[in-house]
């Protein structure tokens, strides 16, 4: 049952609106003045707060400040009581965060309206911010402890079958145990760089330093030689790469190209095509890559985040999702704009749209 705070210094008024939620079967508290709602403010929560804005002690704009300076209260509706409804008093509430407002003399339907409207949009919210919450902590607690505990298990069996016994095992197997080792221990660094850039992203200012001259076709070839190269793939993809040079971070293009080029290979499979390709004109550098792999669904594009991961159930796949979330904060980092199409079970497609203040010349 929600509960609804009534700040106003006229008695009546104050009954009257309490009289009206009562019969709604709302719980209701008062408060005389502004000075008193805030204390009730932090004595209680409420789902609901009415407000009149002429009052002695404290006013109307000077109780919202208060109370929104509480984080409890950032998403909590609040409505203004107000005695002649002047645009200039419109405009300062909603600036102070204000939800709506409410002429004086007003009647109950009215009233009673414009509170269950806000509270079921409230509830709605808080509906998706809890779904969302769920799906990321779900998402989390599956994926984050199979991205360890799988690749320390690929380092520890190996490892104590050789302290065990290492004489059973030819040079070949001794060679593969190795082999197993490496991979599951890169495995476990590429995750915590991937962590680590993630984090760094969110305290990057926007306004970053070190810009160099770099030559896209080059760069991103050598991207592709030194981070994503899987040999029996080595036909699947094809680049179709103009000769531009564009001023940029050398180390975020590098993050970025690295990160679309391997999700390309990790989200299709061998003999799956991938093309990456640049296109020039009206001032603007377009770099497209798409894969012809699984691809993901309208509804997935829209929740493309950090931890997220679609289908694990019914594909095993490295990663927590972290990869195409870097993707984006480095987007907006530097203002670039990035569009992503997909349709599932044909491809994805991410284009990297770079501003013409980065071209040098072709």
């Amino acid at each position: 049952m929600e509960k609804i705070l009534v700040i106003d210094d006229d008695k009546l008024i104050r009954d009257c609106i309490k009289e009206f939620f009562q019969l709604e079967e709302f719980i209701v508290d008062s408060a005389i003045d502004g000075l008193d709602g805030i204390n009730k403010t932090k004595e209680n929560l409420y789902d609901f707060i009415i407000c009149d804005i002429d009052m002695p002690i404290l006013n109307g704009y000077e109780v919202i400040k208060h109370i929104k300076n509480d984080d409890r209260y950032l998403n909590i509706p609040f409505v203004f009581l107000t005695g002649k409804k002047k645009s200039s008093e419109i405009i300062k509430g909603l600036k102070l965060g204000a939800d709506d407002y409410l002429t004086k003399p007003f009647e109950y339907k009215e009233i009673i309206d414009i509170v269950k409207s806000k509270i079921s949009k409230k509830r709605r919210i808080d509906n998706l911010i809890e779904e969302k919450l769920n799906q990321i902590k779900s998402s989390i607690s599956f994926s984050l402890p199979h991205e360890f505990i799988t690749p320390i298990n690929g380092i520890l069996g190996p490892i104590s079958m050789l302290i065990d016994d290492n004489q059973m095992f030819s040079e070949d197997e001794i060679r593969e145990m190795h082999n197993v080792i490496y991979q599951s221990a890169n495995r476990i660094k590429l995750t915590t760089e991937k962590f680590l850039i993630y984090n760094e992203l969110d305290f990057t200012k926007m306004d970053i330093d070190g810009y160099e001259v770099i030559n896209v076709k080059d760069e991103i070839i050598a991207i592709y030689e030194r981070s994503c190269v899987v040999r029996e793939r080595g036909n699947d993809i094809q680049f179709d790469l103009e000769n531009l040079e564009i001023s940029f971070n050398q180390k975020y293009f590098n993050i970025l190209i690295k990160e679309i080029l391997q999700n390309a290979f990790k989200f299709s499979n061998y003999g799956d095509k991938i093309y990456c390709k640049t296109d020039f004109s009206k001032g603007y550098l377009v770099l497209n890559i798409t894969d012809y792999g699984r691809g993901i669904s309208e509804a997935e594009l829209r929740n493309i985040d950090a931890f997220v991961q679609f289908d694990r159930k019914s594909y095993e796949q490295q990663g927590i999702g972290l990869g195409i979330a870097i993707i984006k904060k480095i987007a907006k980092i530097f203002d670039l704009n990035i569009e992503y199409k997909s349709n599932k079970n044909e491809f994805t497609s991410v284009s990297i749209i770079f501003n013409n203040k980065n071209i040098i010349k072709k």
